[in-house]
């Protein structure tokens, strides 16, 4: 008791000065109290002074903070804001930048790597070549299964329209509305509502798709520049990018019947893969070329030419960048073929869409710097070797080509000299008059090239119906068909400069010195060169060889027909025509477009050959309001005259074959287009005159020469092309 009492003096009594006549006991548990206050007292001031050297945005992290000033080592190491208490109580309101972001990728998050969550790709995935995929939100995951529940095994184009249904037709799948959250939920959202970036059916889908689109598709001389093989393997592990995959699922759904549905699918496949690359299209590489020549001849199928226009400006941008017009001798074999037939499949698509139109040529042969592609087999099984370039510079004889060369090297030549030949054609009918015998001797000089490229072709090249049959069940039929196709091509187009009666074709009044042997000379080439085409359009069919086959040979098809049923028209018994075997060849070039032609382009040149047989062969323009029942909506009067003519957006692009640029003349002011010279069969009084003469000249459907449109001012926002075929620019 006396302890207690004498404790509870000493503590009331700790600041008074000791007492000399307490006991021991009570003297040496004062001391002890007084100096544990004291110590407490200097411990209170120390973690004062502490406090006060702690930083706020440390204090709420709890973490350790070296007081520095004015930033705190972590701060300053972490980017974020540093302030002060200075011994008031610290604020709770202040908000810390989020270190990590809200979702990682798959890929980053399977490696348990930090990862940036920029979209579309992270900074890691985009740095390794690596394919960035976000996990979708829980809003994204439930709407997909609840548009998907009712119905087990939806149709692709089902779903992709029930996911529609709760956002913007172009870009309200890019945002959740709902919830404002940080980019790379943004990014998970959008890349759920791309049907390419589903990843559960697109990987379902694949294996089918690359199936047939190798077996079938890759065989076609400008999608011929992947590696079956290393594509496979690439896609195993994940490597391939999306945009390539969702480029590869459009083509092959559009050129092969993959399913109820996949056709529109495979739209939506091409615009989000057109959306991915220009959503990043800061980064060239080779797979966003190869997706982007896959969509460019989508677009050229589906009609949609003013977006191929653009599209193939990006993907040459891309290839200069990545220096594909030269050799890359540091690379494996495989590496430089993939790269020298994408490069090639470039200049092809090039020389088609600019039709001999100087202005709108991209990419011309002295810049090309690479060597010929190889054949299949070398490609296929990695046989290096060495092939020969475009033009030679060597002076010695041209020896007949070997049995291995590769026919993807034989379709680039021709198509280099049928340019020559587009080019000549536009620039005489630039000049007011011509000098009869120097036109001529230009006219045997290009003859004289397309009579070498034949006598150099190997023996298994040259066309019998034993070569075709052997080849009747070969994917490669396609391009052994072609070859020989546009080689009678292009003497139809050398030789309609001088078929009288057609668009853009000379009369003699513009050429002095010309007997009128030259120009018999011409109508009889046109008519046996459209003849042999419709021999081998014959052949196919006896041997029911039907194959998968681009626009290209549609084009022809249409030439051929227009340019029998003129002949047909204008003999005067030289010719010695019957109406029913002229009929008879012209239901072959039908045939052959039906067939092999896929895509809404070639329904509208097999309506187009359909339509000229049902005429009987006469080649009268469809007037403005037969026009109407092919339109699906009322164009401008302007695009209705330019159906009737034969011009349209098709027509231009397919002048792929001819050229795209044709394709561009919807909205381009009055002047005579050069494209109507491909339409030759089409003759110049029989088209009527336009009041808007926007499209005048782009008449002739298949008018190769004129494929480049003599305007300069083009309204982006008109460039809504006739359906109707028109000038394939080019053909």
């Amino acid at each position: 008791m006396d302890i207690h009492l004498h404790l509870d003096l000493d503590l009331d009594l700790v600041d008074e000065s000791p007492r000399p006549s307490t006991t021991p006991l009570c003297s040496s548990l004062t001391d002890i109290l007084y100096r544990f206050n004291e110590d407490a007292s200097a411990m209170n001031q120390a973690r004062l002074k502490k406090s006060m050297q702690t930083c706020n945005t440390c204090r709420i992290r709890k973490v350790r903070c070296n007081g520095a000033r004015p930033l705190c080592s972590n701060c300053q190491r972490l980017g974020f804001p540093c302030s002060y208490a200075d011994g008031q109580p610290p604020s709770r309101s202040i908000v810390l930048p989020r270190r990590r972001v809200r979702q990682a990728c798959l890929t980053c998050h399977g490696r348990k790597a930090r990862c940036s969550g920029h979209w579309p790709a992270c900074e890691r995935c985009r740095g390794l070549g690596l394919d960035c995929v976000y996990r979708p939100g829980k809003r994204a995951r439930l709407s997909a299964s609840a548009s998907c529940a009712t119905d087990k095994s939806p149709s692709p184009s089902e779903c992709m329209a029930t996911r529609a249904d709760s956002a913007d037709t172009d870009h309200g799948d890019l945002f959740d509305t709902g919830h404002p959250r940080h980019q790379s939920v943004h990014q998970a959202t959008w890349i759920q509502a791309t049907p390419g970036t589903n990843t559960q059916f697109l990987d379902s889908l694949m294996p089918r798709i690359l199936d047939s689109f190798f077996r079938h598709i890759h065989h076609i001389p400008t999608c011929s520049f992947l590696h079956r093989a290393s594509l496979m393997a690439q896609y195993a592990h994940g490597n391939v990018g999306k945009a390539l995959l969702l480029a590869i699922v459009a083509i092959t759904s559009c050129l092969m019947d993959m399913g109820p549905g996949m056709q529109q699918f495979g739209h939506r496949c091409a615009k989000d893969s057109e959306m991915l690359i220009l959503a990043d299209y800061t980064r060239p590489s080779i797979f966003k070329i190869q997706a982007l020549v896959l969509i460019i001849k989508h677009r050229i199928i589906t009609n949609s030419f003013s977006s191929a226009f653009i599209l193939l400006s990006v993907a040459s941008r891309f290839a200069a960048v990545l220096r594909l017009n030269h050799e890359s001798t540091d690379l494996s074999f495989l590496a430089q073929e993939s790269r020298r037939r994408l490069m090639w499949s470039l200049y092809c698509i090039d020389a088609a869409i600019s039709g001999g139109q100087r202005d709108y040529r991209l990419w011309n042969t002295p810049a090309l710097h690479i060597a010929l592609p190889c054949n299949e087999r070398n490609f296929e099984f990695d046989l290096p070797k060495h092939t020969e370039k475009l033009v030679s510079n060597s002076q010695e004889p041209r020896l007949r080509h070997t049995e291995d060369i590769g026919s993807l090297a034989l379709h680039i030549r021709i198509l280099h000299i049928r340019q020559k030949i587009v080019e000549f054609s536009k620039d005489t009918l630039a000049v007011a008059r011509l000098n009869g015998p120097d036109f001529e001797a230009s006219v045997a000089a290009l003859h004289q090239e397309l009579d070498e490229f034949a006598n150099r072709l190997p023996t298994s090249f040259q066309f019998s119906q034993s070569s075709l049959r052997l080849r009747a069940y070969s994917p490669r039929i396609c391009v052994f068909v072609m070859i020989h196709v546009w080689w009678h091509q292009c003497h139809c187009d050398l030789y309609r400069l001088g078929l009288s009666g057609f668009r853009n074709a000379l009369t003699p009044a513009m050429v002095e010195g010309l007997d009128g042997t030259f120009w018999q000379r011409c109508r009889q080439q046109c008519l046996d060169h459209s003849l042999a085409m419709a021999r081998i359009f014959a052949a196919m069919k006896h041997l029911n060889a039907t194959m998968v086959a681009d626009l290209d040979l549609a084009l022809c098809a249409h030439q051929c027909a227009r340019i029998l049923a003129h002949a047909l028209h204008v003999d005067e018994g030289t010719l010695g025509l019957k109406a029913d075997h002229v009929t008879e060849q012209v239901r072959f070039c039908l045939w052959a477009v039906q067939s092999c032609c896929k895509g809404p382009s070639a329904m509208e040149v097999a309506m187009e050959i359909n339509a000229l047989i049902e005429r009987g062969l006469v080649l009268d323009a469809l007037l403005p309001k037969d026009i109407h029942a092919h339109l699906d909506n009322d164009e401008s009067l302007a695009q209705v005259e330019v159906a009737a003519t034969g011009v349209g957006d098709e027509t231009l692009l397919n002048a792929m074959i001819s050229p795209l640029s044709a394709t561009l003349f919807n909205s381009w002011p009055q002047g005579r287009s050069s494209l109507d010279s491909l339409d030759e069969g089409e003759e110049a009084e029989c088209v009527p005159e336009p009041d808007c003469d926007t499209f005048q000249g782009a008449s002739d459907l298949f008018n190769h020469q004129d494929i480049g449109i003599e305007g300069v001012d083009v309204d982006g926002a008109n460039w809504a092309w006739p359906d109707f075929l028109k000038p394939c620019a080019g053909l």
